[in-house]
């Protein structure tokens, strides 16, 4: 692997845009090839989107400057019609909130993640998913991506409500569902994406009634836990107990917004998946290192927590689909107050995009960056990889605080499938990630596979 790893000099390039548009048509009709071809222009790009200057960067020193360093002058969230449009069913919870208030859910949440809970929500993902796993049958075909959305929201619903969750499965699967498709529509529509965020378009309308719908059952749950709290283990049980400094404890309204929060965070890990089949596919010495490591760890029980520093070849791979096909493909932050990053001054209102798919894939960081290759990611190949050319979860202080979980489930739920079944893709099939609207990267017309007893 090279061992430059120093940003090209700071001297800004600027690609060629269109009148009163600037690169925003670029951006639209290929997001992910718009940001590949930034990178030619070098580590620090300024861009235009209409009126509004964004700096591209693609270094990790020039990311962990964003993230870290000069952190305190940036913020998580532009205003804009995509982070309104987003409010009923965000709200203020930790993906969006800022300043002070930030800072005081971060610390009121942190411990539902600490490792005790964290066991108990992989043991809750193991047993939804080996119950899922009994209705499936050896020959059937089907695609994964929608088996393993309908599990994985199971899995947030029951870790997050308990059995109210999983009771209203079928209103949080419809408030996603109607939230993504009006996302959808508006990204394919520039009619639709130049209308106020409330326009009362029919999918818009569904996005509203099912949010409302969510949060009545929401608010009832909360205010039974108030009246009557058994310590069953979920999050909302855990959050009802948390004070900060001074005594207080959250209200309804951030209980609800934190929750909704994990819930809709959680529902891109059923991409893993599809991704993770489809590449040890493609790589059958890989898979069999892969399934004597589940018989040899696990032997056929189901895995917990506790075997995680067994199945390091699982890990690895986990590691490396997120590496390929990050969760958050791309993150942005903006400027609140004037600052400096690699000697060129960023101003107050200004944006800057950082584009883990472009990172991820950089040979100055990765060897064969294109290749599946778990192995890069043994500890000592590991070291080698600069800080920050790797940030599936952001980073800095504002890094995914359930990036734990997602890690532990994701690993867990490959080794619990992977011991039952064989998923094999069918063939014809060329996957293309689409950075569409459940903000992960997902194979745009999902993944056929048929399903093998192992």
């Amino acid at each position: 692997m090279t061992t430059t790893f120093q940003p090209s000099p700071p001297q800004v390039a600027q690609p060629k845009g269109y009148p009163m548009i600037g690169h925003a048509l670029d951006y639209r009709l290929n997001p992910l090839s718009f940001y590949r071809q930034c990178a030619q222009y070098g580590d620090f790009v300024r861009l235009q989107f209409g009126p509004h200057p964004v700096y591209f960067l693609n270094h990790p020193d020039l990311i962990k400057a964003v993230f870290v360093t000069q952190g305190s002058s940036f913020m998580a969230r532009a205003e804009g019609r995509e982070s309104r449009f987003f409010d009923p069913l965000f709200g203020h919870g930790l993906a969006v909130s800022e300043g002070a208030f930030w800072r005081r859910q971060r610390r009121l949440m942190q411990p539902i993640f600490q490792r005790s809970h964290l066991a108990d929500y992989g043991d809750t993902a193991v047993a939804q998913m080996q119950a899922q796993l009994d209705t499936w049958r050896t020959g059937d075909v089907a695609d994964i991506r929608p088996k393993m959305t309908q599990v994985s929201r199971q899995i947030v619903g029951k870790i997050a409500f308990g059995d109210v969750g999983l009771a209203h499965l079928d209103s949080l699967e419809t408030v996603l569902n109607a939230a993504l498709q009006e996302y959808n529509n508006r990204d394919r529509n520039w009619l639709l994406y130049l209308m106020p965020e409330h326009f009362p378009t029919p999918a818009n309308r569904r996005y509203h009634a099912a949010a409302e719908a969510m949060d009545r059952w929401i608010y009832a749950a909360i205010a039974a836990g108030r009246h009557h709290n058994p310590d069953t283990g979920d999050m909302l049980c855990q959050l009802l107990k948390v004070q900060d400094e001074t005594g207080q404890g959250m209200s309804d309204r951030e209980l609800r917004d934190e929750l909704v929060n994990v819930v809709v965070g959680h529902d891109t890990i059923a991409d893993v998946f599809c991704w993770a089949w489809w590449q040890i596919a493609h790589y059958p010495d890989w898979e069999a290192r892969l399934v004597e490591e589940w018989q040899t760890v696990l032997g056929g029980r189901s895995p917990n927590m506790a075997d995680i520093p067994h199945l390091p070849c699982t890990e690895w791979t986990v590691k490396e689909v997120l590496r390929l096909y990050p969760l958050a493909w791309v993150t942005g932050r903006v400027t609140t107050q004037d600052c400096e990053i690699a000697g060129q001054p960023i101003y107050t209102g200004e944006n800057v995009v950082m584009c883990q798919w472009v990172t991820h894939r950089d040979s100055r960081f990765f060897d064969h960056p294109n290749r599946f290759y778990p192995e890069r990611w043994a500890s000592d190949a590991a070291k080698r990889i600069p800080s920050h050319a790797y940030y599936p979860f952001g980073g800095g202080p504002r890094a995914c605080i359930g990036q734990g979980l997602t890690m532990l489930e994701a690993v867990l739920l490959l080794a619990t499938i992977g011991q039952r079944f064989q998923l094999r893709p069918l063939p014809g099939q060329n996957l293309v990630p689409y950075p569409g609207p459940s903000f992960s990267l997902r194979p745009q017309h999902g993944l056929q596979v048929q399903i093998l007893a192992r």
